[in-house]
């Protein structure tokens, strides 16, 4: 059967609707267009937090381009690897410096490197923490598009950036374990820019609660994001309405 004009007009604005924003401002415009995510930001808003500060915060998690979220993943990938590569090589440095000096000394070829071996065999083990931070962090980071939106409950992010989530769901809890009127909240805020069309945000907030629940479970930085999220709190109520923009 043909399909009308309207129908045709209909199903390309929802798909346009559907596609990732690749802006802050395109996020914004969505939220204000929302009356329950604009409700919510005016709610944020009145306790204390900066509405630009969440609306990054929103993007950060679910907006972009797939292909931007891809070439994402891909850098920080390849800076996991260039921490690994450093560190090896200075752990390989460090000891063909200890082997110089011993030889330097025997021989008094007055050349000395008083603690430098150990600096950097300490700084090579930092590395290889940080490196294996990330590279839990990036476990958990998922490309998402049209099919993931079934999987996920009604939402799919075109990155799931779970510490994101993480660190907006106690900031708005301000620093406390975030309850599921906060993980609704997130929900009205991340259907809005996502371009959900008939959200089920009840089943977004339990997903969220389940992904942060995880996360930590398994995030050796989660007590980290945790603690900057309750001092970020306490930071943005503090500061003056006159200061904000």
């Amino acid at each position: 059967m043909k399909r009308s004009a309207k129908e045709t007009k209909k199903e390309n604005n929802q798909t346009k609707e559907n596609d990732g924003v690749s802006t802050i401002e395109e996020a914004l415009d969505r939220i204000e267009r929302d009356p329950r995510a604009s409700a919510t930001l005016r709610e944020l808003a009145k306790s204390g937090f900066d509405e630009a500060f969440i609306e990054a915060l929103v993007f950060s998690f679910c907006g972009g381009t797939v292909k931007m979220a891809r070439a994402g993943l891909k850098k920080a990938k390849s800076f996991t690897t260039q921490l690994e590569n450093c560190a090896k090589q200075l752990e390989t440095a460090a000891e063909s410096v200890r082997t110089i000096i011993d030889v330097c000394e025997k021989h008094r070829y007055g050349l000395t490197a008083e603690g430098l071996p150990e600096k950097m065999q300490e700084l090579a083990e930092r590395m290889w923490k940080v490196a294996a931070a990330n590279q839990k962090g990036l476990q958990t980071i998922r490309i998402g598009g049209a099919n993931q939106a079934v999987r996920r409950n009604g939402v799919a992010p075109t990155s799931g950036r779970d510490f994101i989530l993480v660190y907006l769901s106690y900031l708005i809890a301000g620093g406390n374990k975030p309850s599921i009127d906060v993980y609704r909240q997130v929900a009205h805020l991340v259907a809005a820019v996502t371009g959900e069309l008939d959200p089920d945000y009840e089943k977004m907030a339990g997903r969220f609660r389940k992904d942060v629940e995880r996360f930590l479970n398994r995030a050796v930085r989660g007590s980290i994001i945790i603690d900057r999220a309750k001092c970020d709190a306490e930071l943005l109520r503090s500061v003056p309405d006159s200061f904000r923009t």
